[in-house]
């Protein structure tokens, strides 16, 4: 569902050696091309851009050691704890989960619970007005196939379990960009169309980027909190 997800930080280098320590476990492959650097799906900008804040990303562990070395690495690696590794039966009956801090205050988080089925487990963010970006989400993501999984009074979940977007009714999440997985140029030109109908703000009209790579075709719209989501498709 999440094709990636791309947060500002304070520090380059110290995020850089934080995520290269807390993803290793996870087994989440590096690379990088200017001005960002990535472990699979989670990207960092290293250009200066204004620090996230308020997101939280889950990443998925292939096994309950998997998530217990992430914790330890992370802490080693300048993160500071935020949940000791262990069951989080409240959550479900097979979770198995640890949180860390990065050094901008991210809170980052492994879990296993079967095998993964994406380098995300869910990735959650708080928005001001969960009734209105309940509406864009749902809006945007229909081309795409994705609808509301689960909701209550507080929080609005797309997608589906291992892989997941939730949006939760509290301070709102800010500077980050969030890009949604499209199966062809056609998606990404309906997620921008519907978006566009509907009144949202346009962030950038579908096309190639290959300045990202060749067959990078993309779209951005903004949601209602501001933020920058995407629709891209990978013709590699």
């Amino acid at each position: 569902m999440i094709d990636h997800l791309t947060v500002g930080v304070s520090d380059p280098e110290a995020s850089r050696r934080f995520y290269d320590a807390a993803c290793a476990p996870l087994s989440l492959a590096y690379g990088e091309h200017s001005p960002f650097a990535w472990w699979g799906a989670l990207t960092l900008a290293t250009d200066g851009r204004p620090v996230s804040t308020g997101v939280h990303v889950a990443l998925a562990a292939a096994s309950e050691d998997a998530v217990n070395a992430f914790h330890a690495a992370a802490l080693a690696a300048g993160g500071t704890d935020n949940g000791a590794p262990g069951p989080r039966p409240n959550y479900g009956p097979d979770y198995y989960a640890a949180f860390v801090h990065d050094p901008d205050g991210t809170n980052v988080e492994a879990v296993y619970r079967g095998a993964p089925v994406s380098d995300f487990d869910h990735v959650s963010f708080g928005t001001a007005d969960l009734e209105s970006a309940k509406a864009f989400y749902e809006t945007v993501l229909a081309p795409l196939g994705h609808g509301v999984l689960w909701e209550t009074g507080d929080i609005a979940a797309f997608g589906a379990r291992g892989a997941m977007f939730a949006l939760m009714r509290k301070e709102p999440t800010r500077h980050v960009h969030l890009a949604f997985a499209a199966s062809s140029p056609a998606e990404v030109d309906a997620f921008w169309e519907v978006g566009r109908a509907a009144g949202y703000a346009d962030n950038g009209a579908p096309g190639p980027r290959p300045q990202y790579h060749e067959g990078y075709y993309g779209a951005f719209l903004l949601d209602p909190d501001g933020r920058n989501v995407e629709a891209v498709h990978h013709a590699r």
